[in-house]
């Protein structure tokens, strides 16, 4: 069964926090825990969340990012090619927007 994460990404190269709201079961998020851990770049977390697009929607309106959204739906490509920092959430790569 999909549950909705939200990984939360500092980026120290935009000083700006995004944040990924993707629907994973629980061995994919425990497999996302384990490559931020191995292979982000900055500080990620990942958390269960119930985020309403209305609540994203006024997080958003909210925020400060200028490079990009602070948070947005996402869906997760791939995790078996993940094996650089660039491929762990970093800007949003590994994921396709909704």
């Amino acid at each position: 069964m999909r549950k909705q994460f939200t990984v939360k990404e500092r980026n120290q190269w935009e000083g700006e926090t995004f944040n990924y709201v993707v629907d994973l079961t629980e061995d994919e998020a425990k497999e996302v825990a384990e490559k931020c851990k191995q292979f982000g770049n900055g500080t990620l977390s990942i958390k269960q969340t119930d985020y309403s697009d209305e609540e994203i929607k006024k997080m958003n309106d909210a925020s400060l990012n200028c490079y990009m959204d602070f948070i947005a739906r996402y869906e997760l490509k791939d995790l078996k090619t993940w094996s650089e920092f660039g491929d762990c959430f970093y800007k949003g790569v590994g994921l396709d927007k909704k």
